[in-house]
């Protein structure tokens, strides 16, 4: 498999860096990952205006022209032969400069379901800091609790903080709807990352209300839909062994609406 490295196309066993970097040390860096849809990177200028402005926050300096990116993304899921996948470019810090990778790959789940059961972690979400915003090289914590859903067959699970507050999923954002059939999403004060899903769905719902949920008062939603930049959007259709509507009326309505205002080549589900 090729990637980029540090703007040449090579063979991805060729790319090194030394064991006393910063990024291997501290794991300085940061990393953003968008849908390939059609060889074409979809929301490449949202993902590149986060992660400019993530790489700033931990102090990295990027002297990049994202057009050129745009560009290297294109080829490189050309010589990879991958028309729809996903996509990663990642920085880290070195003693002198900074390193930028990109990466073009086959989809995590080739057939992934159209709804999907989720879990709540055991594992506890660090909660609002100065870099909960920040879509970091540190991800150790979310990447666990998501392969022990996975390893446990849930497809996704929610980690809660200390304040008892149900966050975000292990790869995703979720939103939920109560018994007065309101929508809402966990505010990044709760230490939720800004997804690129996430905003797009709250540009299209405005009336949308900002509001972490304890978790006994999660287990109590009427619907659950979780989002994420490689499937988008997902009904949930079991929380933690209790069935939900998938899709309910509103999730319904936000599919629909995502889907028109941001149509792609997939065959659609268009709920009724």
């Amino acid at each position: 498999m090729q990637i980029v490295f540090n703007g040449e196309f090579i063979e991805h066993d060729q790319a090194k860096i030394g064991i006393f970097e910063p990024a291997v040390l501290y794991g300085l860096g940061c990393f953003s990952t968008l849908r390939l849809h059609v060889g074409k990177p979809r929301f490449f200028d949202e993902h590149w205006k986060r992660f400019s402005q993530n790489a700033a926050e931990i102090g990295l300096t990027l002297k990049l022209d994202p057009e050129q990116i745009r560009a290297q993304i294109i080829e490189l899921a050309d010589k990879n032969e991958v028309t729809e996948g996903s996509i990663r470019f990642s920085c880290h810090e070195r003693h002198e400069g900074v390193d930028f990778t990109i990466f073009v790959t086959q989809p995590r789940r080739v057939d992934p379901p159209a709804t999907y059961r989720v879990t709540l972690s055991d594992c506890p979400h660090p909660g609002a800091s100065p870099l909960s915003g920040v879509k970091h090289n540190n991800y150790a914590l979310f990447r666990a609790a998501h392969l022990q859903a996975r390893a446990a067959e849930w497809d996704e699970c929610l980690l809660v903080n200390a304040l008892g507050e149900v966050v975000e999923g292990g790869i995703s954002n979720f939103f939920w709807v109560d018994e007065d059939q309101c929508l809402f999403t966990p505010p990044l004060s709760s230490g939720a990352l800004p997804g690129v899903i996430r905003g797009k769905v709250l540009e299209l719902f405005p009336a949308i209300r900002e509001l972490a949920p304890q978790a006994e008062q999660l287990k109590q939603a009427s619907e659950i839909f979780i989002t994420n930049s490689s499937f988008e959007i997902k009904p949930v259709h079991e929380l933690n062994g209790r069935p939900l509507a998938a899709p309910g009326e509103i999730t319904a309505k936000v599919i629909n609406a995502f889907q028109e205002a941001f149509p792609d080549c997939r065959p659609p589900f268009i709920f009724q």
